[in-house]
């Protein structure tokens, strides 16, 4: 399950709805999996607001995988790091980073509300940053969209990393350009569906059993690997197309309302 215009709604807030509605599926013996571009204290943080229903997190966008029980990663794709020097080459004044590491989230910005107090702030100069520690995704923004897309055709001539996702804006002309910019990048092959396989394999459950829910780009590679999938109604059009089902959108419970009907056919 994505969280960002899935589980949450535009405050990037899960409803009471959607999480009594991950306790009832929990009940009835669904394993519960957040997929997402963020970093993984956020998702341990979120997890304990739901009354910790979920053992394992899939995150920045399959990039790593944690066991939340045994507080450790299980698998992990580090960024090639003159690929991630290449990025950092792109800064600029105005530019928000993330970088995704095996010991959490770290940012430039201070108290940036994206990830709710979950990263640690670092004031060293972002080449500086980057030549001790492994990264797992980059994720930089800006409110300046032109801004933003200018970077797109140098970043994709860095070998050996690709864009996992972006803004909707940018892959949906019709999306308005409200908020902040932004990429996520990982290391080539990196993926959310990639992610789902890893961690259902682990866990036995065939494609045929898996669903999952999403609103997004980086959510086409998990519809792929499951034999149900779930696209919100704010979802963008590529993933409408792709989806076995489209429920109702992230402001109305979209998650709640499919996951209510799910159990009651048991």
């Amino acid at each position: 399950m994505d969280l960002d215009g899935t589980l949450f709604n535009d405050q990037r807030e899960p409803t009471q709805a959607n999480i009594d509605a991950l306790v009832r599926a929990k009940a009835k013996g669904y394993e519960i999996v957040f997929t997402t571009g963020r970093a993984y204290p956020f998702i341990d943080s979120l997890n304990t607001i739901c009354g910790n229903i979920s053992r394992y997190a899939i995150a920045g966008s399959g990039s790593t995988i944690f066991d939340m029980h045994e507080k450790k990663i299980i698998h992990c794709t580090p960024m090639p790091k003159a690929a991630v020097e290449k990025i950092c080459e792109l800064d600029c004044p105005g530019l928000v980073w993330f970088f995704h590491c095996p010991g959490g989230s770290f940012s430039n910005l201070e108290n940036f509300p994206y990830q709710n107090n979950t990263t640690t702030h670092f004031t060293e100069p972002v080449s500086e940053f980057i030549k001790t520690r492994p990264i797992h995704q980059v994720w930089f923004g800006s409110r300046n969209f032109d801004l933003i897309k200018s970077f797109a055709p140098k970043i994709e001539k860095i070998p050996g990393i690709y864009i996992s996702n972006q803004h909707k804006s940018q892959t949906d002309p019709s999306f308005p350009q409200r908020g902040t910019a932004f990429y996520d990048i990982t290391s080539m092959g990196v993926s959310k569906g990639n992610g789902v396989k890893i961690v259902c394999d682990l866990l036995g459950i065939p494609k045929e059993n898996r669903i999952a829910i999403g609103d997004d780009i980086n959510d086409i590679s998990m519809f792929a690997e499951v034999g149900y999938s779930v696209a919100m109604g704010n979802a963008i059009p590529d993933l409408k197309k792709v989806a076995t089902y489209i429920t109702d959108d992230n402001n109305n419970d979209g998650v709640a309302k499919f996951l209510n009907s799910l159990i009651k056919k048991e």
